[in-house]
C-alpha cells in the first residue's frame, strides 16, 4: 500500500533555500556589514583606550551589557512589531556614532556612556531585525533562517580583524574606529530605506 504525504508535512529544507533566498540576500548581507563594523571594538578597544587605564575595558563592557538588558527588558520589545522594528533597526546610527568616538574619549566614565549607548542600540536592533528575517523565511524553516542569519553576522565579525588590523597598522586605531561607525551608519541607513520602499 503506498503512502500519501500528510498535510502537515514540511517541505525539505534544500527546496525551500532558493525560493526564499531572494528575501533574505538584503538582511543577510545587513547582517555581515554589522558583523564586520562591531569586530572593531570586539577585536581592537583594549589598544584604543589603553591610556584610560586597565578599568577602561570592563567600564565600556559595563556600560554595554547594562544598556542591552535595560532595552531588552523594555524598550525593545516595544518596537519589536510592524514598522516599527525599521525605527529599532535605525538605533544602530547611534551605535556607529559611539564606535567613532570610542577613541576620543579622555575619561573613563565616559566611555561608559558610549557602552551604554552601543548596548542599548544592540538591544534595541537585534530582535527587530531577527523578526524580520524570521518574516521573510518559511514558516515551517524559521530555525534554518535564524541560523544563517546568525551566522552571517559571525562571518563578518571574522572577517574584520584583519581587515581593520590591517588598516590600524598604517593610520592607527582612531581611523578604523571612524571607518567602522561610519559603514554602520551607512549600511543601515540603506537597508531601511531598501526595506521601506
Amino acid at each position: 500500500m503506498r503512502r500519501t504525504p500528510s498535510r502537515g508535512r514540511r517541505e525539505p529544507f534544500h527546496k525551500v533555500l532558493p525560493a526564499t533566498f531572494a528575501r533574505l540576500k538584503g538582511i543577510l548581507l545587513f547582517s555581515v556589514l554589522v558583523g564586520l563594523s562591531f569586530s572593531v571594538w570586539q577585536s581592537f578597544l583594549a589598544p584604543a583606550v589603553r591610556e584610560l587605564g586597565t578599568g577602561a575595558i570592563s567600564g565600556f563592557g559595563l556600560g554595554y551589557g547594562l544598556g542591552a538588558v535595560f532595552t531588552r527588558l523594555g524598550i525593545s520589545h516595544r518596537l519589536d512589531t510592524g514598522s516599527l522594528r525599521l525605527a529599532g533597526i535605525s538605533a544602530l546610527l547611534l551605535c556607529g556614532l559611539g564606535l567613532a568616538l570610542v577613541p576620543q574619549v579622555s575619561q573613563l566614565h565616559h566611555l561608559v556612556v558610549v557602552g551604554l549607548v552601543c548596548g542599548m542600540s544592540h538591544g534595541i536592533y537585534y530582535p527587530c531585525l531577527s523578526s524580520i528575517a524570521s518574516d521573510r523565511f518559511h514558516p515551517l524553516h524559521t530555525g534554518q533562517a535564524m541560523t544563517l542569519y546568525v551566522s552571517a553576522s559571525t562571518v563578518g565579525m571574522a572577517l574584520g580583524p584583519p581587515i581593520w588590523g590591517a588598516i590600524a597598522d598604517r593610520t592607527g586605531y582612531p581611523l578604523i574606529f571612524a571607518a567602522s561607525g561610519l559603514l554602520l551608519a551607512v549600511s543601515t541607513t540603506i537597508f531601511v530605506l531598501s526595506v521601506r520602499r
